[in-house]
């Protein structure tokens, strides 16, 4: 039982849950005094392991998400490495790219199915885990702190 609650590997649950992704438009900021206009913004932490956040805004909405759990693309490509352990929908990646000229916002939830075992471990209908894809045309639309 301690197993089930506390030691599963969320990556290796196969069909114990269910994937669901939203798309969003990403808004450009003009702001912050820095003269240019940007997508996102990366502020790095120091130490042992550093992580990045990244920082973006949504219509009426502002996120703020880890680079364990997130991933840049601004290649000609939309899903890049980190991104392609996750299953996109091409058709609608390839629709956001053509419609939002390459500025656009990819979140996947996986989300624990309602069975025995994982009521088991208490795990039933809860989020698993989030990961996020933030689409940029181009590395110059990232503004470094």
């Amino acid at each position: 039982m301690s197993y089930t609650t506390f030691f599963q590997n969320v990556n290796q649950l196969g069909d114990r849950v269910t994937q669901t992704t939203r798309y969003e438009p990403l808004v450009i900021n003009t702001g912050s005094g820095s003269g240019s206009a940007y997508y996102v913004t990366v502020d790095n932490s120091t130490g042992k392991q550093p992580v990045q956040t990244y920082t973006y805004l949504t219509e009426g909405e502002k996120y703020a998400v880890s680079s364990t759990n997130a991933t840049v693309s601004d290649g000609k490509k939309a899903i890049n490495l980190p991104a392609s352990a996750y299953k996109w929908d091409d058709k609608k990646v390839a629709k956001y790219d053509q419609r939002h000229q390459r500025a656009w916002v990819g979140v996947v939830e996986t989300t624990y199915k309602k069975t025995f075992i994982n009521g088991i471990g208490l795990h039933a209908g809860r989020l698993a885990g989030r990961f996020t894809l933030i689409r940029i045309p181009d590395h110059s639309f990232m503004l470094r702190k």
